[in-house]
């Protein structure tokens, strides 16, 4: 879903998955996580905002890990699906909930 679908949720999923840790998805990652989901940001690059300098990428990775957001640095997305959006990581890890592509 992108993230105007997820913002029109009925409901507030449990675990909410966002593909990308740019501005949208780590926008996006605060606000459900505010809301009461827990929340994994999936970023392929090796921190946070990657268009930053390293100090800003470190200073919202610290941020989300002291509000108890999972973030999965260097981890490529190679397949999402099935019933409740499933997502299998380049390394062989599988997370469940509800994906969205934090990406422009």
């Amino acid at each position: 879903m992108t993230h105007v679908e997820a913002l029109d949720l009925d409901r507030l999923p449990e675990h909410l998955i966002v593909i990308g840790g740019g501005y949208v998805g780590l926008e996006l990652s605060q606000a459900f996580r505010r809301f009461g989901s827990r929340v994994t940001v999936v970023q392929e690059s090796l921190q946070l905002a990657d268009h930053e300098d390293p100090d800003v990428g470190a200073a919202l990775l610290d941020l989300f890990h002291d509000e108890g957001i999972d973030v999965l640095l260097g981890s490529r997305v190679r397949q999402v699906g099935g019933p409740f959006g499933a997502a299998h990581f380049g390394s062989g890890r599988k997370r469940e909930g509800p994906t969205r592509s934090g990406g422009p």
